[in-house]
């Protein structure tokens, strides 16, 4: 049996999908829907089986004019199985759907002064984040790095510049469930040295220790999260082996800590030049686009370049002062 609990709170209602067992958990989110609309909580518990996600992969093809790489789910069944993790228990999932809904009413009643500032009537939401209570950076993408290419499951973020990995030997690497890259298996790569453009144009990303023949990069990101390592160039594969980047630009993270669960590491695809939307624009064309699957049971995908698809939407890379990207 499935249940759908529905709240009303003092600023709006919330309604929560419960996939469960248990009608134990309809009662819990109802008081902490409760506790949040200061005791006065009015949920209503529905049979919705048919809503729970199917065990079974079902793929979804990308345009054909362009290279286009399949996004999944990292907790799905099209998620490769080294890199799916543990399933999320109907409690976590209803605890982050709760937490996700907090954050945009949040930024929505806080949006009119910020809109008013900017001229814009844009939601501005938290593109840095990776949260484990928020739940962002849900979809990966697996890509080969090296030669011969050596695959590695990322996080994709549109709010973030440099694509990076976890390399060896390194100093401090969480857990993921693939090996780490390593760069003295792969005849093609080189490290871009502390002078060379590439590093020069990493701006706030270059760190000041950068200097001979070694390029030194860190990101911070907004939750806590900080990677730290070495700017290197080799061979990227996408969506087919003949599907490839050479020399294309990657941190290779020496010092990772934070949210990052256990994917090996993160595609970016801002604004600057090391993004690769800017590092396949040459080949592909500017721009790309994504569709996300509307299950975690499906596949969307993210593609480089090419003609957009007649129904997508458009949406706006909002630049930040505190994040420039």
């Amino acid at each position: 049996m499935a249940f759908v609990t529905r709240c009303a709170l003092s600023h709006g209602s919330c309604l929560a999908v419960v996939l469960a067992a248990a009608a134990a958990l309809a009662s819990l989110f109802g008081r902490l829907c409760a506790e949040e609309s200061g005791g006065r909580g009015d949920w209503h518990v529905a049979s919705v089986s048919s809503l729970r996600p199917s065990t079974v992969c079902a793929t979804a093809e990308g345009p054909s004019n362009t290279s286009a790489l399949k996004v999944v789910h990292r907790h799905g069944p099209c998620s490769p199985p080294k890199s799916r993790g543990a399933a999320q228990s109907p409690v976590e999932i209803l605890v982050r759907d709760r937490d996700r809904a907090k954050s945009i009413h949040r930024r929505i009643t806080g949006a009119s002064t910020v809109d008013a500032n900017r001229g814009s009537k844009g939601v501005h939401m938290p593109a840095h984040w990776a949260t484990a209570s928020l739940g962002t950076n849900n979809y990966v993408v697996t890509v080969g790095l090296g030669t011969p290419a050596r695959y590695f499951t990322l996080e994709f973020d549109t709010g973030s510049d440099l694509s990076w990995v976890q390399c060896t030997p390194c100093k401090d690497c969480y857990e993921q469930q693939d090996p780490l890259f390593d760069p003295a298996k792969s005849p093609t790569y080189s490290a871009v040295p502390g002078g060379a453009r590439e590093c020069r144009e990493l701006g706030y990303l270059r760190r000041r220790s950068s200097s001979g023949n070694r390029c030194r990069y860190e990101v911070a990101y907004a939750d806590g999260s900080v990677t730290d390592g070495d700017l290197a160039r080799d061979t990227l594969t996408l969506a087919a082996p003949s599907d490839t980047i050479p020399g294309f630009v990657f941190g290779c993270g020496r010092d990772n800590t934070g949210q990052f669960g256990t994917e090996d590491g993160l595609i970016g695809l801002g604004r600057r030049g090391v993004s690769l939307s800017s590092q396949a624009a040459g080949r592909y064309g500017p721009g790309f686009s994504y569709c996300l699957p509307s299950l975690s049971s499906g596949t969307g995908y993210l593609a480089l370049g090419g003609a957009a698809p007649e129904n997508a939407q458009f949406t706006a890379m909002v630049p930040s002062r505190d994040l420039p990207s």
